[in-house]
């Protein structure tokens, strides 16, 4: 497992289409965790909301960092209609993600997913993954950006997530009235 570190790949690569930049507008696959009480929930079931998911590994020290961000951003936005989750890839996640969650206070759903079906998810190979991932995707659920580790992103993760965040739960923006024509 990778921590943090550069990785290049581009859109096509993740088998995604770049809309600009590094953002995506294409239908999510389906995507299930396993939370610690053996619930199993579906990224799907949070159609209508602005969700980011994070993929981390709770020894991870730049996930550690990044969590409290997500979680405090959470707390500002969720009641918006912003929701986080995130997917450990811990080898034996059960003990070790319930006491990330209590170590950081953390109130999203947290679970866990095999590596296969992450990288499967993210249309990537097992060695390819970094940590810490943060996917965002819109209330209809397409992805709308893919920030793997490495990435400025992370640099000013706070900053940009929230852009990201006011951005995907800002209402559509009317279309422009045309003028009446006289006749």
């Amino acid at each position: 497992m990778l921590t943090r570190r550069s990785l290049l790949l581009t859109p096509p690569a993740l088998g995604l289409a770049a809309v600009k930049g590094r953002s995506y507008s294409t239908p999510s696959p389906e995507f299930t965790l396993e939370l610690a009480a053996g619930q199993k929930i579906n990224l799907s079931s949070f159609r209508g909301k602005c969700v980011a998911l994070e993929i981390f590994k709770t020894t991870c020290p730049h996930c550690q960092e990044s969590m409290p961000i997500v979680q405090k951003l959470y707390k500002e936005y969720g009641p918006k209609g912003f929701q986080p989750l995130a997917v450990a890839v811990d080898q034996y996640p059960a003990t070790p993600v319930a006491e990330f969650v209590k170590r950081y206070n953390i109130t999203f759903p947290v679970g866990w997913a095999s590596i296969e079906d992450i990288c499967a998810f993210l249309e990537i190979q097992p060695q390819q993954l970094y940590v810490p991932t943060l996917s965002t995707f819109q209330r209809n659920g397409r992805v709308h950006a893919r920030h793997l580790a490495g990435e400025a992103f992370f640099n000013m993760q706070e900053a940009n997530l929230r852009n990201e965040i006011e951005y995907l739960l800002a209402p559509p923006k009317a279309a422009a009235k045309k003028p009446a024509k006289k006749a």
